[in-house]
Parts: C-alpha cells; structure tokens; sequence
C-alpha cells in the first residue's frame, strides 16, 4: 500500500528539495516532513489540528 508520504518524496528528490526547505516553504516543521514521509504521521491531521488551534 503507498503511502502519501512515497510521492511527496518522489515530488520532493525530482525538485531537489531537502525536508527542510519543503518544511519552510509549507510552514511545518522538517520533522513533521520526515514523519509524513516515512508514513508515521497524516498531513490531514495535522494541518486540521493547526488549523484548530490558530
């Protein structure tokens, strides 16, 4: 099963991207682009969870 997280890295390595500028250009933090990578964390629930508390 592919996870959301295999595109973005795809995505990501095409565009020569690191986390850490995906991060700053999505205002997140780099961990938070490893997790979502790496299938360990839901970019919905986070951002819904932001989007609650701002």
């Amino acid at each position: 099963m592919q996870t959301v997280g295999d595109p973005l890295r795809q995505w990501r390595h095409r565009r020569r991207l690191s986390q850490l500028d995906l991060a700053n250009a999505a205002d997140v933090s780099a961990r938070h682009v490893s997790l979502v990578e790496t299938g360990k964390n839901n970019p919905a629930q986070r951002w819904s969870s932001a989007s609650l508390t701002s």
